[in-house]
């Protein structure tokens, strides 16, 4: 929160050599790039945000970007930050490093109309909330029929509710939960990733962080507003050691679509935070030395010994 960061900024402002890693930098969120720059002293966010965005109105929490000055943000953020998400970002071959296809299924199913010819679309946390409780079995029985018979397959909910109807409806699918106890979660975890368990289901929060699903190529998904649990989620699956094309399937009702919008839309916005700046590396490696900076990087004594 804004107390941590305010915390943590102030700390480094003592630190005279300063470094911030991240796997997921401000993965859709442009502004918290700001958070990052002012903890390493190149700006403050609040001079950021008066340099590159706008504000739309209604809150001040409504940023958007300048579209004069987003070549000359993304200028600014590769002259401190650098972003790496393949090979071919540094000058490098992608040839071993290419995963196999990912393919985003997307299923809407139809809203309970009250009174109207459409379902309205849930635009509260608390519709959000309803709408999620009063189609759970709709949606888990959805999940049922696209639930590959033959394969290990994988399925993330939020409800313990969708958990406990999805391993009523679906033979051979085993529930973690929250409540069970450690080793039971790693028994059953470590089952499923050796292929004695052929279906999981699970939440992101219990196993969307780490582990290796490498041998599942199906899941599906309840969607939230969290980027970072559907982007972790996807990435038990599709990562190193995928041999197969990942199908990920989104299972959402008419109403939801707003939710959906918003996750996708977040993942979106994460691409193209990597692209502005890995573009405005790559241009400025060629007009200071005429070559990629891979070319020239020497590891530190240090390093090596």
């Amino acid at each position: 929160g804004r107390k941590w960061r305010k915390a943590i900024t102030t700390f480094m402002l003592s630190v005279p050599y300063r470094l911030l890693c991240s796997a997921t930098p401000a993965p859709n969120d442009h502004m918290e790039l700001g958070g990052s720059s002012e903890a390493l002293g190149v700006m403050t966010s609040s001079q950021m945000l008066s340099m590159f965005f706008t504000n739309d109105g209604e809150t001040t929490q409504q940023w958007r970007l300048k579209g004069h000055a987003k070549r000359r943000f993304w200028q600014w953020v590769s002259g401190w930050a650098r972003a790496v998400r393949k090979p071919s970002d540094l000058g490098f071959s992608d040839e071993k490093f290419i995963l196999p296809e990912l393919k985003i299924e997307r299923h809407v199913l139809p809203s309970p109309v009250n009174g109207g010819f459409f379902a309205e679309p849930a635009r509260t946390l608390t519709a959000q909330r309803k709408e999620r409780n009063r189609t759970v079995e709709k949606r888990c029985r959805k999940v049922a029929e696209i639930a590959p018979k033959d394969r290990p397959f994988l399925i993330w909910c939020h409800l313990n509710r969708e958990s406990e109807e999805l391993a009523r409806m679906i033979e051979g699918a085993v529930n973690v939960r929250g409540s069970d106890p450690i080793d039971v979660k790693e028994e059953r975890l470590t089952a499923f990733s050796t292929g004695e368990i052929r279906g999981l289901i699970t939440k992101s929060r219990i196993a969307g962080f780490g582990l290796n699903f490498q041998h599942c190529s199906h899941m599906a998904y309840f969607p939230s507003y969290s980027h970072e649990a559907y982007y972790q989620a996807i990435r038990r699956c599709w990562r190193f050691g995928q041999e197969r094309p990942v199908v990920c399937h989104i299972i959402s009702t008419e109403a939801e679509r707003m939710v959906v919008e918003s996750m996708l839309h977040k993942e979106r916005q994460s691409v193209e935070l990597y692209d502005g700046i890995v573009a405005e590396m790559g241009r400025k490696s060629s007009a200071n030395t005429g070559v990629d900076d891979c070319e020239s990087m020497k590891t530190p004594l240090w390093m090596r010994s």
